[in-house]
């Protein structure tokens, strides 16, 4: 706490003391501390209540002397009694956020009403917060606006927003965009950053405008002096101006700059989207370790998808990034943490393949549960192929993955189906029923399973679970083949050589085997091999 207001006098006045008292300040000033410390001693003693404030600010902060906020309380609560406004806020200071003394919110409200009443804007400020949120003394919106004027006429920013969003709100004035306006606009013109994106975003929806149509132009210009003001979700609005083409022209260089502003200021949105604008090269230069950097900044601000994200690039060896599967826990396990269920869910898989950790499929099954019960398909995929492989054998789990492969294949998880298909037409947990695996190898293809239209195509092929038909299990193998599975690619080309459902056609066969050899069925590349 440091003198940097104009102290205001509410019963006295000591000009009496005005030339010792300004010698001291300017020591103080100065860097002075221990002739600072000596001058505001002597005349505090002597009754100059200002200089008991500086004293006090000294013993707060431990300037020439050990800090002891319990000695500062006792100061300032001895100078605003002598109608020291700056030394009454220090009073409520202390008391709000438990400075040298318990918590005592009364007595916090009883100094800030003294100082607001002084001319001290932030206390102002203060009560209408306290008195329009309700949470900590008797809600009374009227008593905050009321505040809130005479802090936002004391040209204290945080004041006017407060003003200006009762006026946005509704709350006790009647709903006026205009009004909203006008005060963010004082807001930010008093160094409130974040009134002057506030006031960006009406002028974007176009709240308050004389048009009662969005003015882009001016909201960037809010936005960029938000940012100005290190206001780092500024920033990014601004950014995504620059980015979108929408009443401003597309800048990628300043959509970079903003973006990179509003990290700096703190903002984990804008490093997440630097990071996947850096990933992806929409926008600037594809670049796989700035897209980490960026990521790992916004997780490092709580950005959980952004840990998740770093995860995946520390991870994936697809990606292009250096693998460090150390790194990828760490970001891993701070997402998972965090109910990000992808995050939860490749944390199994480390565990679940002992990718950077000793197996341990205990830590994966419990991974995957988690990743499943918050909606995670995938990981719900992963759990119940686990269950079924679990040793010993468990039937309460064999059945609980049976469940979990009924509900993912009537969610969107082809993968599901195809299993459960599986299980059907080998009899596994339940009775051998080929029309049912019919049904669900189908359900599968629909969804984009090669395996599973090839799997159709052999049933159609071979009569089961429906009725033989060659030429649908041409189409069937035809359609895995453009999935690339292999397989399918084999069947298709055996078709042609054949021809099954199909003209004979062996230049066809023999370019159908070479893909399948290209997508790893061994059989074809031995058909291959054989083909004349």
């Amino acid at each position: 706490m440091k003198r940097v207001l104009l102290f205001v006098f509410l019963l006295f006045s000591f000009a009496v003391y005005a030339g010792e008292l300004e010698d001291a300040v300017a020591e103080y000033n100065g860097g002075s501390y221990e002739k600072a410390f000596q001058l505001f001693s002597g005349l505090c003693g002597q009754g100059n209540s200002i200089a008991c404030a500086y004293l006090g600010d000294m013993y707060f902060n431990g300037e020439y002397v050990a800090q002891d906020r319990a000695k500062s309380l006792g100061l300032f609560i001895q100078s605003c009694a002598n109608g020291v406004a700056s030394a009454c806020a220090s009073a409520g200071d202390s008391y709000y956020f438990e400075y040298g003394t318990s918590k005592n919110v009364d007595a916090s409200v009883d100094y800030y009403s003294r100082a607001c009443s002084g001319g001290i804007g932030y206390t102002c400020y203060n009560m209408g917060y306290l008195s329009e949120t309700g949470e900590e003394i008797e809600k009374n919106p009227e008593n905050a606006a009321a505040f809130y004027e005479k802090g936002c006429g004391l040209n204290y920013g945080k004041a006017c927003a407060g003003l200006a969003f009762m006026y946005e709100k509704g709350n006790v004035f009647k709903q006026s965009y205009s009004e909203a306006i006008k005060y963010y606009e004082k807001a930010c013109s008093n160094n409130n950053a974040a009134a002057c994106r506030f006031k960006g975003n009406l002028l974007y929806q176009g709240k308050g405008t004389s048009t009662d149509k969005p003015e882009y132009a001016k909201a960037l210009e809010m936005y960029n002096r938000a940012c100005d003001g290190k206001d780092g979700m500024g920033c990014r609005f601004a950014a995504e101006m620059y980015f979108e083409n929408l009443g401003v022209k597309i800048n990628y260089p300043l959509m970079k700059e903003k973006y990179e502003k509003g990290c700096e200021y703190a903002d984990a949105e804008s490093c997440y989207q630097l990071g996947l604008k850096s990933q992806s090269g929409d926008g600037v230069k594809k670049d796989v370790s700035l897209a980490f950097t960026f990521m790992n900044l916004a997780c490092t601000l709580d950005h959980y998808n952004g840990c998740y994200l770093a995860g995946n690039l520390a991870y994936d060896e697809t990606l292009g990034f250096v693998i460090n599967h150390n790194t990828a826990m760490t970001m891993y396990t701070k997402a998972c943490d965090n109910n990000v269920s992808m995050a939860c869910n490749n944390l199994g898989h480390m565990y679940d393949n002992a990718r950077g950790v000793a197996k341990d499929s205990k830590k994966a099954l419990a991974l995957y549960q988690k990743s499943c019960d918050m909606g995670n398909e995938l990981a719900c995929y992963n759990l119940a192929v686990n269950l079924l492989e679990e040793q010993p054998y468990n039937a309460e789990h064999k059945q609980q993955a049976f469940k979990i492969f009924e509900d993912g294949c009537n969610g969107t998880r082809s993968e599901s189906c195809t299993n459960l298909a599986y299980m059907y037409a080998e009899g596994i947990l339940a009775e051998q029923d080929y029309f049912k695996a019919f049904k669900y190898y189908n359900r599968s293809c629909d969804m984009g399973n090669g395996l599973s239209c090839n799997m159709v195509g052999n049933m159609y092929q071979e009569g089961r679970g429906t009725r033989a038909d060659i030429t649908k299990a041409f189409k069937l193998y035809e359609k895995s083949c453009n999935l690339s599975y292999g397989s399918g690619c084999n069947n298709l080309a055996i078709a042609y050589a054949d021809g099954n459902g199909v003209k004979v056609n062996r230049i066809k066969a023999k370019q159908l085997f070479g893909k399948a050899c290209d997508l790893k069925e061994q059989k074809g590349c031995d058909n291959y091999k054989s083909m004349k």
